[in-house]
């Protein structure tokens, strides 16, 4: 998985340096997301607000952790949400993919609501009743005062969108030529891996 991520990062750098307003595909108008909505037959996740999306994401880390070690966790219905939060966020290239949060446009986007919702309704579950705790509800303050400076809410077309703990959500592969930024670790990965490749051959192959 650590080589799963170094691999990303490395494609995102890479990347990075591509030409992409002279590619094709960056004129290609952006598809619109459809949202997929099922019924729920696992945990529900409430919906997370667009403009949420981006607190939430720099607390993450901070919030799987204290969640993984609290006493919530003898709760079935917990450990599916802590569980689903972590599977949807490798699902989303650990979160590594380009404006996957910050445009709506984004492949990534609609899982990125997913992973995030779920790391709101951990923190929610921490400080609320019998499950209240300290530490939760101090880096639940933190999380409070983020969202009020980060001022009224954005609402994207995944907004409204509730989430299932046995139903996960993937990235809109086929978007992604419609989507410059989502391309750049891909294209970053295949220049590198091909690269490798010719690297490996000009050294294996005998001089002419």
């Amino acid at each position: 998985m650590r080589a799963a991520r170094i691999l990303v990062l490395a494609g995102v750098l890479v990347g990075a340096a591509l030409p992409w307003p002279a590619l094709p595909w960056a004129a290609l108008p952006a598809k619109a997301h459809e949202r997929s909505v099922q019924p729920i037959v696992g945990v529900a996740v409430p919906s997370l607000e667009h403009g949420q999306m981006a607190v939430y994401a720099r607390h993450w880390s901070a919030i799987v952790d204290l969640a993984s070690s609290h006493p919530a966790t003898r709760s079935e219905d917990f450990r599916r949400v802590l569980n689903y939060a972590r599977i949807q966020k490798a699902w989303c290239l650990w979160g590594l993919a380009p404006r996957a949060i910050a445009d709506e446009d984004s492949p990534f986007n609609e899982c990125s609501h997913a992973y995030l919702a779920a790391a709101r309704m951990l923190l929610d579950t921490m400080r609320q009743g019998a499950s209240f705790d300290a530490p939760a509800e101090r880096l639940a303050q933190t999380v409070d005062r983020e969202l009020v400076y980060a001022g009224a809410p954005v609402i994207c077309g995944f907004s409204g969108e509730d989430f299932d703990t046995a139903s996960h959500v993937v990235p809109h592969w086929a978007d992604i030529p419609r989507h410059p930024p989502s391309l750049i670790p891909f294209a970053g990965a295949a220049v590198m891996m091909l690269g490798a490749v010719a690297a490996t051959r000009r050294w294996l192959l005998p001089p002419a």
